[in-house]
């Protein structure tokens, strides 16, 4: 399904699930603030015709932006880029104790190109929010209509 940029950004911000998700740092990208939009965009640069979506900007710790393009991610250690309509697979990073899931803070992230990465995000609503929204980019990417999301 092909959406327009803005289209795209709005069904990923209402997947994200509006305030009721935000944490701390993990927001839709227009809720952030001055400081820490211009910190995301001086990190990752947008191409042309490339819109922000959500962005996780900490005073420390991982970085993230989702992008009507990509997903960009940098922890300090481990820097990547990926094409957003490359996104296959979303799941909970193993390891993590099934009975806490207000703990869970990672996710791994499956690529059509065969890559896995792993994004450590805020515990709670901001991680279930992430993952919805990345979800809807992995429905997004499967052939055929795109149903519900």
């Amino acid at each position: 399904m092909l959406l327009s940029g803005q289209s795209l950004v709005k069904r990923i911000t209402r997947q994200f699930g509006g305030e009721a998700g935000y944490g701390a740092n993990c927001r839709p990208f227009a809720d952030l603030t001055d400081s820490q939009q211009l910190a995301l965009l001086s990190r990752f640069s947008l191409e042309a015709q490339e819109l922000p979506a959500l962005g996780v900007a900490p005073p420390a710790g991982p970085w993230l932006l989702v992008t009507t393009v990509r997903i960009s991610y940098d922890d300090g250690r481990h820097r990547w880029v990926q094409p957003a309509a490359n996104l296959g697979h979303v799941s909970r990073a193993t390891g993590q104790d099934a009975s806490r899931k207000q703990d869970w803070s990672v996710l791994e992230l499956d690529f059509h190109n065969g890559v896995r990465e792993r994004i450590q995000v805020e515990p709670g609503k901001p991680y279930f929010g992430l993952w919805n929204a990345l979800l809807l980019l992995v429905r997004i990417n499967r052939p055929g209509p795109v149903v519900g999301g």
